[in-house]
């Protein structure tokens, strides 16, 4: 996979599976994190990261805990003593477009497959957007992060990210 490949941005996932195992009924239109989790010549895989709640009906088996480092929020709790966790730290000062909140990313599986056409088109509508900049990763921190997430093979053709990013 492309090391410099885009690996969170902000978009409203339209996989009923991500709604259903967080414990809702319907697909949300709320613009969230996502882990890009694979890159391909013409498109992205997403995993959403999903907010903590004290009473959430999550489906605990769906989603893994994220850890933002000390200049973010609070780690969630998860039922599962042995779930994952995903270190995505936080540059320090604030961030541009977006809040970090204590949250989860879906890892039952690769996440949704969006076309870079229409993740663009939502760019320049105002509906999506890159937030890598937030981060502190290495090319071996994002690898790991994508093991962990269960892509084991390499998806990419090694230049998709230049669409996304440009």
């Amino acid at each position: 996979m492309n090391s410099s490949s885009p690996y969170v941005v902000l978009y409203s996932p339209e996989r009923i599976d991500f709604a259903v195992h967080s414990g809702g009924r319907e697909v949300s239109d709320k613009k969230r994190p996502c882990l890009v989790t694979a890159v391909e010549e013409h498109r992205i895989r997403l995993a959403p990261m999903l907010t903590a709640r004290k009473r959430s009906r999550m489906n605990p088996d769906s989603w893994s805990i994220v850890d933002y480092g000390s200049q973010g929020p609070d780690r969630p709790s998860h039922p599962n003593p042995d779930a994952a966790t995903f270190e995505l730290t936080l540059r320090p000062g604030r961030t541009r477009g977006w809040r970090p909140t204590s949250c989860f990313v879906w890892t039952r599986d690769g996440g949704e497959w969006v076309q870079l056409s229409a993740f663009q088109a939502l760019r320049a509508q105002g509906k999506a957007s890159v937030i890598d900049t937030a981060f502190e990763l290495d090319a071996m921190q994002i690898e790991s992060l994508r093991l962990m997430h269960g892509v084991l093979e390499d998806d990419s053709t090694g230049n998709g990210d230049e669409r996304i990013t440009s």
